[in-house]
């Protein structure tokens, strides 16, 4: 009877580990791109992702920001005309959503005596007038009867295709049907 060696192994067996071998190495996936070779630290990672919570509500606050069209008590430090910081967010929004729409009015709120009421106006109009937009300040009331769910896609639209970047759904228009209370 003959001896078997298996220590050794016959070429047969040797080619074929081999072949698993390459096959394993070949399906160790795609290769690094750059972006995964860059070690982010933890606050960075945090940081985008706040960022990554907050970013789909801008577009929504900047809409209702143009559409109220109006600045209070609180856009300013109590008792004064200096801006808060949520009043200098919101002028910057404002001037940029009307930029290309000239002369425009804007609801001033608030303020004890008429002289506070001027000096806020003249830091706004100032203000204003920084980013190249004219505003009429008035102390109506914004009033209007809302706006329907179709005006509030086709603002969506018209926002995010000029002004505050593109829309990645831009066939919306065509979704959207007359009548219903869809």
């Amino acid at each position: 009877m003959p001896t078997i060696d298996t220590h050794s192994p016959s070429p047969r067996n040797a080619i074929s580990a081999c072949a698993i071998l390459l096959a394993l190495a070949a399906c160790g996936g795609a290769p690094e791109t750059k972006g995964s070779m860059i070690v982010v630290s933890d606050d960075r990672k945090l940081a985008a992702d706040r960022m990554f919570v907050r970013d789909p509500f801008d577009d929504q606050v900047k809409q209702g920001v143009l559409r109220q069209r109006v600045l209070g008590d609180a856009h300013f430090v109590g008792g004064s005309s200096e801006l808060t910081t949520l009043g200098k967010r919101d002028v910057a929004i404002l001037a940029t959503g009307l930029k290309n729409g000239g002369h425009q009015r804007i609801a001033l709120r608030g303020g004890e005596t008429a002289a506070l009421k001027e000096a806020r106006a003249a830091t706004l109009k100032s203000e204003f007038a920084k980013f190249g937009v004219s505003v009429t300040l008035d102390d109506a009331p914004p009033g209007g009867a809302g706006v329907a769910s179709g005006d509030a896609l086709l603002l969506l639209q018209e926002s995010r295709s000029g002004r505050w970047g593109e829309m990645k759904q831009t066939d919306i228009k065509t979704d959207i049907k007359q009548g219903g209370s869809e």
